[in-house]
């Protein structure tokens, strides 16, 4: 997860910036495009089950590199305002074919907030140590729609004062003077 983590922060900064340099939306540059991830479905409430599945996730050459791997997760981040770095939720292993195709599926996490922006996303890696996290590929972002009540916490209440039958205005609370200490204090060391 820390080189998922590590790879998807740099993958997103990499799409932002080409975003902004371009003066388009990610994704809508020229040259090579993304691999596409498939997502079904593509909004739900807390506890959804999603299935993601992508292809093209090889190695670049055939000369011993063991068969990379592949995580996916849900990414919260505003591309309209790039006001936070993202926040990954559910990251999870994908299992790989043969032939660079994946899938799997995650579970739309507690503490997510329907208010926010979320993406699916997912990075390919070598599974390689020495490799230090250098991305195989990563894939063209899939939005993410979390319905349901936002999950922010809630101020308790207070009940209200008790009143008096016959008078308006609340009784105040009372509490019990507080017993005054009346001794010299000792100081030690």
């Amino acid at each position: 997860m820390r080189k998922f983590r590590r790879a998807a922060v740099a993958a997103t900064a990499g799409v932002v910036a080409s975003a902004l340099m371009a003066g388009v939306p990610a994704g809508a540059q020229e040259g090579d495009p993304l691999p596409q991830l498939t997502v079904t479905p593509t909004s739900g409430p807390v506890g959804t089950q999603v299935t993601v599945g992508g292809a093209g996730c090889e190695p670049e050459d055939d000369e011993g590199i063991p068969e990379p791997d592949v995580e996916f997760g849900l990414m919260e981040f505003d591309f309209d305002t790039f006001e936070a770095p993202p926040k990954f939720f559910a990251i999870t292993p994908a299992s790989l074919d043969g032939e660079g195709d994946w899938s799997g599926t995650l579970v739309v996490p507690e503490g997510v907030d329907p208010d926010k922006d979320y993406w699916v996303v997912a990075i390919c890696y070598p599974n390689d140590p020495g490799s230090d996290g250098e991305q195989v590929s990563d894939f063209e972002f899939v939005a993410f729609d979390v319905t349901g009540t936002p999950t922010t916490p809630t101020t308790p209440t207070t009940p209200a004062p008790a009143t008096t039958p016959g008078d308006p205005t609340p009784a105040a609370p009372t509490a019990a003077p507080a017993t005054p200490v009346v001794a010299q204090p000792t100081f030690t060391g």
